[in-house]
């Protein structure tokens, strides 16, 4: 964000998912980081700073947790260049919805 350039932000944990979509989430994403990767940063969250003990990781903390406490995973977060939030998703998304975003991103300049 400090560099000005947009990023495609994946919380998400794979090996300890309640969901079970993390693992094909968090490989969707590194598909698209190898097709994409002059439109943005690509960047994973793991969700825990210590499983075992329950608990989170500060980013997961402050950007996951409802107002009731639960948790929700995995997200997918697309910040625009400017900071912003452009858009997210939720457990479930396809693939050419994500990448169609990435396509009207400009190229990032070097």
């Amino acid at each position: 964000i400090a560099e000005h350039r947009p990023a495609l932000v994946v919380f998400a944990t794979p090996v300890f998912c309640v969901s079970r979509f993390c693992g094909p989430v968090v490989n969707m994403v590194e598909d698209l980081a190898h097709t994409y990767d002059d439109r943005a940063v690509f960047i994973h969250v793991e969700i825990w700073k210590d499983f075992d003990k329950k608990v989170l990781n500060d980013a997961a903390q402050q950007w996951l947790t409802m107002p009731n406490g639960d948790l929700t995973e995995p997200w997918l977060f697309l910040i625009g260049a400017d900071g912003t939030i452009a858009d997210r998703w939720s457990s479930m998304w396809s693939e050419q919805e994500v990448a169609s975003e990435l396509e009207a991103l400009p190229t990032m300049k070097a």
